[in-house]
């Protein structure tokens, strides 16, 4: 069975997550993984925590090509390329399994994710650990606005902060082309 502290971490993110991604490493580079707690096969975590997760390719090309040159740079530990990978993806959340067995599968090793982690790149910040899951934030002031989807397009030229706010609230109900905040 799934062991307790996933629980723990998935509710501990819940009310922290907001509309950001969380980035599950190692990041495997299909669909499977091994884990010291006696599970093979599908990776669970986009099952086990709340929100938009990225764990393995998900089938779209735009996103998949983004992953895997996430895995490059990870590998590498280009801290530049990364965090440009990471805002790209809106990933506000990292979460390293420190329990994955990455022999197996041929994926990185979470001892060499944490050397990276452990040199303190400035946009990344240790929050707490569960267990062996160690939980990482992107921190805001990197982190990139949104383009938020929806139904229909209005284009305001040169529009004052208070029409944006009556557009905003408009366009935000379950109705309402592109949003760029």
């Amino acid at each position: 069975s799934v062991p307790e502290y996933y629980a723990q971490a998935s509710a501990w993110l819940k009310p922290r997550l907001g509309d950001r991604r969380i980035l599950h490493l190692p990041l495997a580079p299909g669909e499977s993984v091994d884990y010291d707690w006696g599970y093979s096969g599908v990776e669970p975590s986009q099952l086990l925590f709340p929100g938009s997760s990225f764990s393995y390719a998900v089938g779209l090309s735009a996103i998949d090509y983004r992953l895997s040159d996430l895995l490059i740079t990870i590998h590498n530990q280009e801290s530049d390329k990364i965090l440009a990978s990471l805002q790209s993806l809106n990933i506000g959340w990292i979460v390293v399994h420190n329990e994955t067995d990455w022999k197996p599968r041929g994926i990185e090793s979470p001892q060499r994710i944490n050397r990276w982690l452990a040199t303190h790149p400035q946009f990344i910040k240790h929050q707490i650990n569960f267990g062996p899951l160690s939980i990482y934030q992107l921190d805001p002031e990197f982190q990139l606005g949104h383009v938020y989807d929806t139904q229909q397009l209005m284009y305001m030229p040169s529009a004052k902060k208070e029409a944006i706010a009556q557009v905003w609230n408009y366009l935000t109900q379950p109705k309402a082309g592109f949003v760029f905040a």
